[in-house]
């Protein structure tokens, strides 16, 4: 008989206050920081998806390695954490040494309002330095101050992992 890892006993024996914690550190994340639109995301999934995949199994496998069902909610589980962990990956970027500041300046291509629980106002400018097209997401105000073919500037700062961001609710980098 194999004998099941002290690190997998422990998440057994924690599961759902882990669980809690992945949650609520997933909503710190998304009220907390602010960066260009899905800013991170491809980073954070292209970096934890084999591992998170990996310890799901391994875990699974001392848990109980031939009930279906467990296999099944395991992979049911799988792209809700990955989903999860992304709002981490930016804390942890945001609190790793800083790599300098990023500034996107250029004209306003479009504006958008998205709709669901709540609105989001929506930039899109052409960034001058890059030539690419950065959607940001801005206040109510801003949103209306501005209009196409204005210049915008926003100022983010590059964090530990290289992807911009900054606090929300800081106005050190709003829109100018």
């Amino acid at each position: 008989m194999e004998t099941v890892p002290a690190w997998v006993r422990f998440i057994d024996r924690y599961k759902i206050i882990l669980f809690y914690l992945l949650i609520g550190g997933a909503f710190a994340g998304f009220f907390l920081i602010e960066s260009v639109f899905n800013g991170g995301f491809y980073e954070t999934v292209s970096a934890v998806w084999l591992p998170l995949a990996l310890m799901i199994a391994y875990v699974l496998w001392f848990y109980r390695p031939r009930s279906l069902g467990l296999w099944l909610l395991g992979a049911m589980l799988y792209p809700v954490m990955l989903l999860m962990i992304w709002p981490h990956a930016m804390i942890l970027n945001a609190l790793l040494p800083k790599q300098g500041e990023l500034v996107y300046e250029g004209p306003i291509v479009h504006k958008w309002i998205s709709q669901g629980r709540s609105r989001g106002y929506q930039l899109v400018l052409l960034d001058e330095a890059t030539r690419e097209r950065v959607t940001l997401t801005v206040s109510e105000r801003a949103y209306e101050r501005f209009s196409e073919r204005d210049r915008a500037r926003s100022t983010f700062t590059l964090g530990g992992f290289g992807i911009p961001y900054r606090w929300r609710f800081d106005d050190g980098g709003s829109e100018e």
